[in-house]
């Protein structure tokens, strides 16, 4: 069966009439002409025989669709069947039958969903879109560029952001919007752009809450553009519009640079998409709505999820302590003084909320007393038991946390079991004495359990508060000092950060994402381990933060290279465990340099089990003639393999950007710079799959149980 698929497949891509998308014109979508490499017939072989029907009509499919389907009503008939060819995935991803190829099945999901949801909501602009329709014309020079980019990035965090767009009124979303949408400003623009950045601005009287939360860096880049764009010339009206700008056309280009990202990665490509889409939204009102919403959730989301289980957290919170101390207290005119014996657990309850990371600290408690009370003329020995609980509301929004005053919850119990009088030296009186004594404090049992109850809870929630209120604002402080200050320093700060919970899980996303760049889309589902934390690193994080190490342009030994990355590791991990120096190791070229290009210099590429690092870059050689800027992959598979984590170095592959005159002197350039490449990255690295996590002197190992690199993203899940 299978070697039949693969025939059909051959025969069918032989056979295919060579139709050009000019002969196409009932077409309401201008698709690409040739279908996307990710619906190859290896990608649909690596589901199994089992699979082998379903792979054989979806490939049919999206051929049709790109290759075949040459009017509007042939387009919907396809698109609709591939929408069916997608619920069996959904249901096959519910379905731990299949988890063997979950991870495939994620791959394929996740291609098809975000083309289907793009055609779809383009279809809806280019159906619905105003009569007449033009593209808004260009506006670099007046700054309208970055701030057009500049909301965008705001708005599309804003509306992943639990309760974010809430805050959409307060930036005049929609006047904002309206008042960039064309290539100048016009006065009543101006307006509108100067009531939004005096709202940013001016911010003494909103509460202190929302103070901090429009210091985030997306509302300051906001506030930036709109100073910037005010700057600009003012309007020098309508001469430079182009009113034969069709929307197809603008609708294929952005059609064309989303395959381009998709297969490479692009940062041109990423602008592109950017623009055009800012474009297309401005020019389509209302109907551009459904395309923008499945741009957001597809290209500008959160390229960095962290999940972890309740079970997880508490190894890093449960801890006991014991304590002891004197007892110095006065109830009504009763001196009493003695010693108490104190154990209490520490332990995390997560609670329910979108907006924030909300848990409960938890101490239960009991205190064991042994108390003497001296009032004239009788000493009375009382024994204590004592239990509570204490509670405190914490609420986590990524860089600071919010504390709830102390519930406290206390049982008492005192039992008086002996005492002296004055009478001690008169054996008839002694015994008497005495039981008058116990007799009075035990009709005084009810107000002394009280007077405890009462005492410890002042004591307990003196010291919860103190305790738990200089702990928390210490991690605050670390947070900003040794993590977010120093990645702010290197530009790579996330721009957007949101976190939640449920009754068992708690949830962290961020996105690094600049002007001209692009997000993420939704993450593949990770079975969470009961006691374990999932991290799903998507391929737009590393690329973007390449982008940031400064090397494009540059001339750089490899030694230089190495350095250069170091210290930025260093800035943000001080304490890091460097790899140890291996003597008998080739030490790396210091002679050549590699000459990064301008535009891609690093970026990353996460598909079908491997991390697939390009680089595009030249060398300098001292003596010889440079190479031209060639494209490098170097794939790296990570795999388990008796708890090592295994990194290999697949192919590298190298080829030029220009194509060369002489192929045998390309062949030539191809294998030396395979080489130096080679030399700098072992064919195989292994380290132990078991880290160790210091919390606060509490040592929490962590073993790596999964790793999986699919469809743009990286899922590592520990326990």
């Amino acid at each position: 069966m299978a070697q039949a698929f693969r025939l059909l497949v051959v025969t069918r891509a032989l056979l295919r009439p060579g139709v050009r998308w000019d002969d196409a014109n009932d077409r309401l979508l201008p698709l690409p002409e040739r279908t996307p490499a990710g619906f190859s017939y290896e990608a649909f072989e690596k589901l199994g025989p089992s699979w082998e029907t379903w792979s054989e009509e979806t490939l049919k499919l999206t051929e049709a669709l790109y290759e075949e389907a040459f009017s509007q009503s042939a387009q919907q008939q396809v698109l609709a069947d591939l929408r069916l060819k997608q619920q069996t995935v959904i249901k096959a991803l519910g379905d731990p039958v299949y988890a063997p190829i979950h991870p495939q099945l994620s791959d394929l999901y996740g291609k098809l969903t975000r083309r289907l949801d793009v055609y779809d909501g383009l279809a809806a602009l280019l159906s619905g879109a105003p009569e007449g329709a033009v593209l808004p014309k260009t506006a670099a020079d007046s700054g309208l560029t970055e701030l057009r980019a500049a909301y965008s990035d705001l708005e599309s965090s804003l509306l992943v952001i639990p309760q974010g767009p809430t805050w959409l009124p307060f930036i005049a979303a929609d006047e904002l919007a309206a008042a960039t949408a064309d290539g100048d400003l016009s006065d009543a623009d101006r307006e509108i752009l100067q009531k939004v950045l005096g709202r940013l601005n001016d911010v003494d009287s909103l509460q202190a809450e929302q103070k901090e939360f429009l210091q985030q860096p997306m509302f300051r880049k906001l506030a930036t553009a709109i100073e910037t764009a005010l700057a600009g010339p003012a309007a020098a009206g309508d001469e430079n519009v182009d009113p034969d700008s069709p929307l197809q056309q603008a609708a294929a280009d952005l059609l064309l640079a989303i395959e381009e990202y998709e297969s490479s990665g692009s940062r041109e490509a990423a602008n592109d998409i950017r623009n055009l889409l800012q474009g297309l939204q401005a020019a389509g009102g209302p109907a551009a709505g459904p395309l923008v919403s499945a741009m957001r959730a597809h290209y500008f989301n959160f390229n960095l999820k962290v999940v972890a289980s309740e079970a997880f957290l508490k190894n890093f919170f449960n801890q006991q302590r014991s304590e002891s101390g004197a007892v110095r207290d006065q109830f009504e005119d009763v001196e009493v003084s003695g010693c108490q014996w104190t154990t209490t657990d520490v332990s995390v309850d997560l609670k329910h909320n979108d907006s924030s990371a909300q848990f409960m600290l938890t101490l239960d408690g009991k205190i064991r007393t042994s108390t003497i009370g001296e009032v004239c003329p009788a000493t009375v020995y009382t024994a204590g038991n004592a239990c509570f609980r204490a509670e405190k509301d914490i609420y986590f929004d990524g860089t600071s946390f919010t504390l709830d005053p102390a519930r406290i919850g206390v049982n008492a119990n005192n039992c008086s079991y002996d005492a002296k009088t004055c009478v001690e030296f008169i054996p008839i009186a002694r015994g008497l004495a005495r039981n008058f004594v116990l007799q009075q404090a035990a009709d005084k049992k009810s107000e002394s359990d009280a007077h405890a109850r009462s005492r410890i809870s002042k004591q307990v929630r003196s010291k919860f508060n103190e305790e738990t209120a200089r702990q928390f604002s210490e991690l605050e402080g670390n947070l900003e000092s040794k993590l977010y200050g120093p990645l702010g320093e290197l530009n790579v700060r996330p721009e957007s950060i949101a976190m939640n919970t449920t009754e068992t899980e708690l949830y962290l996303r961020e996105r690094l994402m600049g002007t001209g760049e692009l997000g993420a889309g939704r993450p593949p589902i990770a079975p969470l381990p009961l006691s374990g934390a999932a991290v799903q690193v998507h391929q737009s994080l590393l690329s973007n933060g390449a982008d940031r190490f400064g090397f494009a342009g540059q001339r750089l030994t490899a030694k230089e290279m190495n350095e250069r990355i170091a210290e930025r590791l260093d800035r943000v991990f001080p304490n890091r465990k460097k790899p140890a120096e291996d003597p008998d190791a080739k030490q790396p070229d210091d002679t050549n340099r590699l000459i990064f290009d301008e535009v891609d210099p690093i970026s990353f590429q996460f598909e079908d089990g491997q991390l697939i690092m390009s680089l595009r870059a030249g060398l300098e050689r001292p003596g010889e003639e440079e190479i031209p800027t060639q494209i490098i992959s170097v794939p790296l598979k990570l795999t388990l393999e008796g708890g090592e984590l295994v990194i290999e170095r697949g192919t590298v592959g190298v080829k030029p950007v220009d194509r060369p005159d002489n192929i045998g002197e390309q062949i030539a350039r191809a294998n030396i710079m395979r080489g130096r490449i080679e030399e700098g990255i072992p064919p195989r690295q292994s380290k132990s799959a078991q880290f160790d996590v210091d919390a606060k002197g509490k040592i929490v190992a962590l073993n790596v149980t999964s790793i999986v690199v699919e469809d743009g993203w990286l899922t590592i899940l520990a326990e």
